[in-house]
């Protein structure tokens, strides 16, 4: 019963302090109850450049939703990033 983040924001930075975004991912109505484990793939396509820092940003969906096991412990949603993939 996975629930998915309400979108992924990247940016990049040369200094670590400066970050310039360069695309998002929003998710659309796949909160729905599933139970199981699944995969959704977030990323961008970006044209040819130089960074030393890429932050990726996932804005989790905040409480559980009333089907979901952590509702009923009044539980706050989680968000896990099994890896993070640049090149």
């Amino acid at each position: 019963m996975d629930l998915l983040p309400e979108y992924v924001e990247f940016s990049v930075s040369h200094d670590g302090a400066n970050f310039e975004p360069v695309g998002a991912v929003k998710t659309v109505n796949e909160n729905e109850r599933k139970d199981g484990v699944f995969l959704k793939d977030y990323s961008v396509v970006l044209e040819k450049r130089s960074a030393n820092f890429v932050r990726v940003h996932a804005k989790n969906v905040g409480m559980c939703p009333p089907w979901h096991i952590g509702y009923e412990y009044k539980g706050k949603a989680w968000v896990f990033a099994d890896e993070i993939v640049i090149h």
